[in-house]
């Protein structure tokens, strides 16, 4: 079975979710604003690809009867942004770790609002040809909280002057044979949203581990990298 998708977020995420979604599947791309009730009626699927960002988008979906709407579920849990949208999703609201640098891997991180919808999504990852891995409902999910924490602890490692950006990266590479040294990922995924996630799960568990790291903080607000 084939089926039309709809997806609304910033283009270059869209486009590696086009790289990852088979190609008998039909994939658009629509601005938020141009996204109705009518409209939808036309899709099988709606992704909303940084919801995490504007929970308020969920008022638009609150009329989507049953209909499955995957969304990035990162920086916010689902419960959390149901709670600021202030409504309640008729939708199957689905949640899946679709920052850039994750939403590539061919299995898929997904969490659920509800229990009753297990079924329809197992039907749907089908479907889609993604073998996934349900976890629990929780602010940064489990392989971008492991992630970000890492990237938080290398970067205190930084502002102690305990080592270089690119020393740190490749002991990390050789030493632990990570796919990617964790600054040059923080570079990838964006650091605003390393910092978001950080907050969110530190602000959920009270963990210092996610306490963010100052030189994180400051390279974030000033929209610098790591590597240039």
């Amino acid at each position: 079975m084939s089926m039309n998708i709809l997806a609304t977020g910033p283009e270059d995420i869209f486009q590696s979710l086009r790289a990852l979604i088979p190609e008998r599947h039909s994939l658009s791309l629509m601005s938020p604003n141009e996204i109705t009730s009518q409209l939808a009626q036309q899709y099988n699927l709606l992704i909303d690809l940084d919801l995490d960002e504007t929970p308020e988008r969920l008022s638009i979906y609150s009329t989507f009867l049953n209909r499955p709407i995957i969304v990035r579920s990162v920086t916010q849990s689902l419960a959390s942004m149901v709670s600021a949208s202030g409504t309640e999703p008729q939708c199957v609201l689905i949640g899946m770790n679709l920052l850039t640098g994750f939403i590539s891997r061919p299995h898929a991180e997904v969490s659920l609002l509800q229990e009753k919808d297990a079924d329809t999504l197992d039907n749907l990852m089908t479907l889609l040809g993604l073998p996934y891995t349900r976890v629990e409902d929780r602010a940064g999910m489990v392989s971008p909280r492991i992630v970000c924490m890492i990237i938080n602890e290398a970067s205190f490692l930084l502002q102690e002057k305990g080592a270089t950006p690119s020393g740190i990266d490749t002991a990390m590479l050789l030493g632990v044979n990570y796919p990617k040294g964790p600054l040059a990922w923080a570079d990838e995924i964006g650091l605003p949203l390393v910092v978001k996630t950080l907050q969110a799960v530190h602000a959920e568990t009270g963990d210092d581990r996610y306490r963010v790291c100052p030189l994180l903080l400051r390279m974030s607000q000033r929209g610098e990298k790591f590597f240039f």
